[in-house]
């Protein structure tokens, strides 16, 4: 390569990767050519830096903790993990609700009694009692036995079987069946396993939310994939504020920045990255003046792609004649 950047003295910049042999011969050959480190090379190393930290810092699967007590019906929402005839009774008060709002809204803008019963096809009866409502109706029968969904509840977090919350409910006092003792706990058993004990997958959405530039703000996106998320792994944030720094350069344009970025975070607790900023400031000359010049390996790598897919088009095709024809006609 010294030999050949000899025979063409013209060359004023050259483009490269981070590679020592390419910076030593391309000094070699004149110290007046500048060298440019390539952006994409650059970004690529933080990129696995981070991304060996992260995995290193997250585990595979995270358990996140339960958020308060478990309800015996689920706030988020009320379908879920529920009977069919508790879900259609839910369905009919949100139905009952809405008539009563209307009818409400309807004597609000000054309609009369009779006005509204003939606009919503309902008796008078109905509309006076529908407007003496002030708040939702509730269609669901209080049971004897609801002072014991606490204690089956905390037995069920304990992993207890259902023969031993029998027995303690019994030593309670309970003295109701069987089916009606077996249909609480498998409720309670529903709502603790969705109330957010499911574990998560977090390294890959980690990942890519870091190094999301264009998104929303991030630490948005951390809290909702669990509001715990930031208190149990709280460097999370200063591995984005390393990450979204640095690519800021780029945007800067300033070589200063650099150097102000690297006397920042030289001394950071993650070995990884110190590592990255070693190999920066080794090669410091390159990397501030891809901060600063608009040259890259783009045009390079992406005619390499190109003469690639063509050779795998034309592989055991045609003889290399035409494919010398193929790649320099530019089609």
């Amino acid at each position: 390569m010294t030999a050949w950047l000899k025979q063409h003295p013209e060359i004023q910049v050259v483009s490269r990767d981070g590679s020592k042999s390419y910076a030593k011969a391309i000094e070699a050959a004149s110290s007046d050519i500048k060298q440019v480190g390539d952006r994409w090379h650059i970004l690529q190393q933080l990129f696995c830096a981070i991304k060996k930290t992260l995995y290193a810092y997250v585990p595979s699967k995270w358990i996140p903790p339960v958020i308060g007590e478990v309800s015996s019906e689920t706030e988020t929402n009320p379908t879920e993990c529920l009977r069919k005839t508790d879900q259609v009774r839910i369905q009919n008060e949100e139905k009952h609700w809405a008539r009563i709002q209307r009818a409400q809204q309807l004597a609000a803008e000054g309609y009369s009694i009779a006005s509204i019963a003939r606009k919503m096809n309902l008796s008078r009866v109905t509309i006076y009692k529908d407007l003496k409502i002030t708040r939702k109706p509730c269609h669901k029968r209080e049971s004897r036995f609801d002072d014991y969904r606490s204690l089956i509840r905390s037995l069920v977090q304990k992993q207890q079987t259902a023969k031993q919350i029998e027995e303690v409910c019994r030593e309670r006092g309970y003295d109701g069946s069987v089916s009606t003792l077996n249909t609480m706990i498998a409720r309670e058993r529903r709502n603790s396993k969705n109330n957010g004990n499911k574990p998560l997958f977090l390294r890959q959405r980690l990942l890519s939310i870091i190094w999301n530039f264009h998104g929303p703000p991030h630490e948005d996106c951390f809290k909702h994939i669990h509001s715990k998320l930031l208190s149990a792994f709280p460097d999370i944030l200063l591995l984005n504020k390393i990450v979204s720094s640095f690519r800021q350069l780029f945007y800067s344009k300033d070589p200063q920045c650099l150097i102000e970025w690297i006397h920042q975070h030289e001394k950071s607790k993650f070995p990884l990255i110190c590592s990255f900023i070693e190999g920066l400031k080794k090669d410091l000359s390159a990397v501030s003046n891809s901060i600063q010049e608009p040259w890259s390996n783009g045009v390079a790598e992406g005619h390499v792609n190109r003469l690639k897919t063509i050779k795998r088009m034309m592989y055991g095709r045609a003889k290399f004649s035409l494919l010398r024809i193929r790649v320099l006609s530019g089609l």
